[in-house]
């Protein structure tokens, strides 16, 4: 399947344009002529962006809208995209009647996936870690988590579920890290089991010794048990009833000496108040006697206190400028605690960075080691001679940078294809071809074709023209 004709109207910096391309078409034109216009447009007809955001301008209340027909086994196909909606017709056996298809957007999208829209520029001239990303992307891998864990003989439960969204690859080499953590926590926690077993070995002797005679003795212990408890039930009944009966001649002693402290104590209270009141009367007059000396007394204390008085207060001025003094030493203390503690909290931090550093080394481990397995689960890629060693992208054991570059292209092409599966319709939208020269676009135009791929190119060039190839 490819597309025969599209037209676009409103899109960037188009007003309206038709074209009908080849297998590879080639807009090629000075910056500014609508290159990019035309490939940024047709990248978002088949991705979930809305073509609202490539509305022109100048469009007013006309929408952006772009339409393209489509040529396959299956007959004609015509797909709109407006800013708000999808149809898509498709023609009915080889006649000129066209149906609507009832789920444009899912129609779309078998015959095209989403996500297969990548440039093979970008792939010739980018890093070792984004292309071997690229590679890994393309790789057409299925993942059935149920079939895994099957074929593993886990269980599932056991383990952190990890993104669905990631790469498979990706996730099979996260479980692979869960499984071989939790293996080396269950070798490490037994070896501390069975060393505790030799530890504990070792305080017997290797055979259990056999001990007869336990039973009889057993029951004679039983015996004795309740020969015991009735012994102590009986004397317990014993010294209950003595007990009880000393309790009772207790309280008839008791109730006897009361009564007998009783009519003591009325007696001697009436002898005592006659006494009392003599010695309150003896005592009072000389309590006359004594206050009168304390206020002659308290007079002259008086008289001093207020002599001293003006002395001490001879004092005050100094008092009030050492106090003054005290006030700014404290400001002073109170700056240097805050710095005391400004510090504290500076190397709190300072042991904090050290730590997180050092969090960080153990992850940049980690990773390194993720990458290294990543690396080793494509080393049957699909494509012969690729490889990836160490993070590093190789072509028959030769680095990438110096891999000729009709094989290199090739290779972009080929793994940009692989992303398409057995699709009907292989776009392949590449912006920025002028950084490849005449004879490598040659290359790139032949292995389009080769893989089935219908190119869309933009390239900077002298002259403003539509090339078709195909």
């Amino acid at each position: 399947m490819k597309v025969i004709h599209f037209r676009m109207q409103n899109v960037l910096g188009l007003k309206l344009l038709e074209v009908e391309p080849g297998k590879i078409t080639v807009f090629e034109g000075e910056n500014g002529t609508g290159k990019t216009s035309v490939v940024e447009g047709l990248q978002t007809f088949f991705s979930k962006k809305s073509l609202k955001s490539l509305k022109n301008i100048d469009a007013g209340d006309e929408e952006a809208e772009i339409v393209l027909t489509f040529d396959g086994e299956d007959g004609r196909v015509i797909a709109t995209r407006g800013e708000n909606a999808i149809t898509v017709k498709r023609q009915v056996g080889d006649t000129a009647a066209f149906e609507t298809v009832q789920c444009p957007a899912q129609y779309l999208l078998d015959i095209a996936p989403r996500g297969a829209v990548l440039n093979p520029v970008k792939f010739l001239n980018t890093d070792d870690k984004e292309r071997i990303d690229m590679i890994l992307n393309a790789l057409p891998v299925e993942f059935n988590e149920n079939d895994f864990w099957a074929s593993i003989g886990l269980n599932p439960v056991d383990y952190d579920p990890v993104p669905a969204t990631a790469h498979p690859l990706v996730q099979v080499g996260l479980y692979r890290k869960s499984i071989f953590d939790r293996r080396t926590s269950i070798n490490s926690d037994a070896t501390q089991k069975r060393g505790a077993c030799e530890q504990t070995r070792r305080k017997v002797p290797m055979e259990i010794p056999t001990v007869e005679g336990v039973e009889e003795k057993r029951e004679e212990l039983m015996q004795l048990k309740a020969r015991h408890a009735q012994s102590v039930a009986n004397i317990s009944n014993t010294a209950r009833s003595d007990e009880a009966q000393i309790k009772a001649e207790m309280i008839h002693a008791e109730q006897l000496a009361r009564s007998e402290i009783s009519a003591f104590q009325q007696m001697v209270y009436r002898e005592a108040e006659e006494r009392i009141a003599a010695k309150q009367r003896e005592l009072d007059e000389t309590l006359h006697e004594k206050r009168k000396a304390a206020e002659q007394r308290i007079g002259a204390i008086h008289a001093a206190r207020d002599a001293s008085m003006e002395n001490i207060n001879q004092l005050l001025p100094k008092i009030e400028s050492l106090a003054e003094e005290i006030g700014t030493l404290n400001e002073r203390v109170k700056d240097a605690e805050r710095i005391r503690q400004t510090h504290e909290i500076a190397d709190g931090f300072e042991s904090e960075a050290i730590a997180l550093e050092e969090d960080a080394k153990a992850l940049t481990a980690a990773l390194s080691r993720l990458e290294a397995y990543k690396a080793q689960m494509v080393e049957n890629l699909p494509i012969p001679g690729l490889d990836i060693t160490d993070g590093k992208v190789t072509v028959d054991g030769i680095p990438w940078s110096q891999v000729n570059t009709a094989r290199r292209i090739s290779i972009a092409v080929q793994v940009i294809c692989l992303r398409f599966g057995d699709a009907k319709f292989k776009p392949v939208f590449m912006d920025g071809a002028e950084a490849l020269d005449s004879k490598s676009m040659e290359i790139l135009e032949a292995e389009l074709e080769r893989y089935g791929a219908q190119g869309f190119i933009a390239r900077v060039a002298d002259e403003n023209r539509i090339r078709k190839v195909g």
